[in-house]
């Protein structure tokens, strides 16, 4: 009797590990023929200048290679419908081949003119003075050779895209002195020393620095004033420098008055897609900053960092 139950088991385990199998397997070998649904979205942020799931970009470049076969597709570019759903241009349609499983799949917004995904190409991340201009360099990449950036869910590719660019996000406030002062405003901004050129190696979805060109000292960010009468500023930039600075043109009480900030770099430098924040606390003779931190939006860690200036 106990051997008759244990064969019972050992063939039922059998036959659900079957079951179970079965259930994974087709999923990718009923697909050859079938049509590619592409669906989008990017990885949180805090940001008025950028990208996020809810604002994509209203095209971007795909590739899908499945094994050298017929279904193979190079630089499709990718169009948001009214629905805000994706689809290649009218006329055009992705099919799964044989070999969906072992599909090497990239997407990539490299600007709205970009059409193709060139080697050794030089990208400018820099981009200036308004919301939508910083936007449209707010490039994004996804590869299925990184882990969490493409998933085959069903027929449907689901690309999840990161933020190739660094960001920085300042907040100022007033010192304890202006802060009763109602006629004082920020007019300005510019970044120098923060790089911008870079290459993309399209297989790991990295950038990397295409020289050591930095931005100079008339590239301005796109700043704006807060309900409580602080200000932001959002900026882009490759993941390096060569000491960094801000320069601040506030009016108060009229008078114009220009201060210059260093920017700490974070420990282990600047990296891509990781947003940064820094607080800078104008005074009615100087600038003071605080440090750097990576900050929640193209990142999980947040830290504070803040402080008043009397």
């Amino acid at each position: 009797m106990r051997k008759e139950k244990i064969l019972a088991l050992t063939t039922f385990a059998i036959l659900l590990a079957s079951c179970s199998n079965d259930d994974e397997i087709p999923r990718f070998e009923n697909l050859e023929g079938t049509p590619i649904v592409i669906k989008a979205g990017v990885n949180n942020m805090i940001t008025r200048a950028g990208w996020d799931s809810s604002n994509l970009p209203d095209r971007f470049i795909v590739s899908i290679d499945q094994d050298g076969t017929e279904y193979d597709y190079e630089n499709v570019m990718i169009y948001r419908k009214s629905d805000n759903s994706y689809a290649p241009q009218e006329g055009t349609t992705l099919i799964w081949g044989s070999n969906a499983h072992q599909a090497t799949i990239k997407a990539y917004y490299l600007g709205p003119i970009q059409r193709t995904l060139e080697e050794g190409k030089e990208y400018s991340m820099l981009g200036e003075y308004d919301a939508e201009n910083i936007r449209q360099r707010d490039y994004l990449g996804a590869s299925s050779a990184v882990e969490g950036d493409i998933q085959i869910s069903g027929s449907a590719v689901n690309i999840n895209f990161r933020h190739l660019a660094c960001k920085l996000d300042v907040n100022y406030t007033w010192s304890n002195e202006l802060k009763s002062i109602d006629d004082k405003k920020i007019t300005w901004n510019t970044h120098e020393g923060f790089g911008y050129k870079v290459t993309i190696n399209f297989e790991n979805g990295t950038v990397e620095k295409y020289d050591d060109s930095v931005s100079q000292s008339y590239n301005r960010a796109y700043l704006y004033s807060n309900a409580d009468g602080t200000y932001t500023s959002e900026f882009l930039f490759a993941p390096y420098c060569s000491s960094p600075k801000i320069t601040i043109e506030a009016t108060i009480e009229g008078e114009t008055r220009k201060f210059e900030v260093n920017v700490p770099e974070p420990a282990g430098g600047f990296k891509s897609g990781h947003r940064y924040t820094l607080n800078v606390c104008v005074g009615g003779n100087s600038a003071q900053a605080g440090t750097v931190n990576i900050a929640q939006g193209w990142d999980t860690n947040t830290s504070d960092g803040s402080f008043e200036m009397e």
